[in-house]
């Protein structure tokens, strides 16, 4: 009895902090992304609330898989490979979901002049749209996720939420 307490605190513990994690992540991402782009005389419009929302939950998305991933990967290993694996996960993570969500939001748009859905053209527009708006966010906004003030704010935040024994 005593042991399954045990593991049901742990269990709950894992839980909570992932959940900590994913909603601070989240807001360090809409900071990092939402304040330069303010200091450089970008008003809050409606298009910077849906890029600092897309970004935001991209962060989410990314500090979920992070969360969950960091453990299998560093399974017995010593800590500061726990560490380098949370940190190229966050990071990678953060950057591949985020340009995933512009994936999609260039999908949505640009479907109006699409070809019918499952031909051999609309694959090509599918892949190669995807292909763009990564290569637009890549150029365009991954130099607000990579400015030195972020690059410590990744490595904290994956040093406190690095997988514990």
């Amino acid at each position: 009895m005593a042991r399954e307490t045990i593991n049901r605190n742990a269990v709950t513990r894992y839980w909570r902090t992932t959940a900590i994690f994913v909603v601070l992540w989240s807001a360090l991402i809409c900071v990092m992304i939402a304040l330069p782009l303010y200091l450089k005389g970008h008003r809050s419009n409606e298009d910077m609330q849906i890029i600092v929302f897309i970004c935001a939950f991209g962060g989410a998305v990314a500090a979920l898989i992070t969360r969950l991933f960091s453990r299998f990967f560093t399974w017995r290993r010593v800590k500061s490979a726990r560490f380098a694996a949370t940190l190229v996960l966050l990071s990678s993570t953060s950057v591949l979901s985020t340009a995933f969500l512009f994936s999609l939001q260039y999908r949505i748009y640009f479907a109006q002049w699409h070809q019918s859905t499952f031909s051999l053209g609309w694959f090509f527009q599918f892949v190669f749209t995807g292909a763009y708006s990564v290569y637009l966010y890549a150029s365009t906004a991954l130099h607000l996720l990579v400015s030195p003030m972020n690059v410590v704010i990744l490595i904290l935040c994956a040093w406190i939420f690095e997988p514990r024994r």
